[in-house]
């Protein structure tokens, strides 16, 4: 199903975006921050070259998604990184301009 005015697919959730990943999201114990982190790939240490695998550095984007429990890793090719930078700004300015015209003022 699309959104009237979008080519974004619309799934019975309200899933406007799906993006697909090469390289599968994780889920880790949560790290010591709560909140969404993103790094332009990693470093050259022991552990971050473990995590890589057998990946280039300075190809991917992490990101971690962190709450009381736990941590979803995702690492993102550029063009999968573009993608989701696409949506997140698409779908950002049409809620803003939602709420410019009114449309949550009598949300409480």
């Amino acid at each position: 199903m699309l959104d009237e005015g979008t080519e974004f697919p619309m799934d019975s959730d309200g899933v406007i975006s799906k993006l697909q990943t090469i390289i599968m999201p994780q889920l880790r114990e949560a790290n010591e921050e709560v909140g969404v982190m993103v790094h332009i790939d990693d470093c050259f240490c022991d552990d971050c070259e473990a995590e890589r695998g057998s990946l280039t550095f300075a190809t991917t984007i992490l990101v971690e998604v962190t709450n009381n429990r736990d941590t979803m890793i995702a690492r993102l090719l550029p063009g999968e990184a573009r993608s989701l930078g696409i949506a997140l700004i698409k779908q950002s300015m049409e809620l803003y301009e939602l709420r410019e015209q009114g449309c949550y003022d009598n949300v409480k």
